[in-house]
């Protein structure tokens, strides 16, 4: 069950503008390197990295328990 605040969608909404990417973002996109992978985000929340590794290529999906957050993550570029 995730943290309530997560479920809310106004959070879900502003998620990504008070958590940007960081150092952690670059560091998993490298490690899945140029080859076409399988990818699973686990918790993937707003679905960022799980898009950004779609966007290079990779068949990646993303898991969160949070609805509100894989609702971002669904009308992201990439997010279907």
């Amino acid at each position: 069950m995730p943290d309530a605040i997560f479920a809310d969608p106004r959070l879900a909404a502003v998620y990504d503008v008070f958590n940007p990417p960081g150092n952690e973002t670059a560091f998993y996109l490298d490690l899945a390197g140029p080859a076409p992978l399988r990818v699973l985000d686990v918790g993937s929340g707003t679905g960022r990295l799980a898009c950004a590794l779609a966007a290079r290529g990779h068949r990646a999906a993303g898991a969160d328990p949070a609805a509100a957050m894989l609702a971002i993550a669904r009308r992201r570029p990439g997010g279907d």
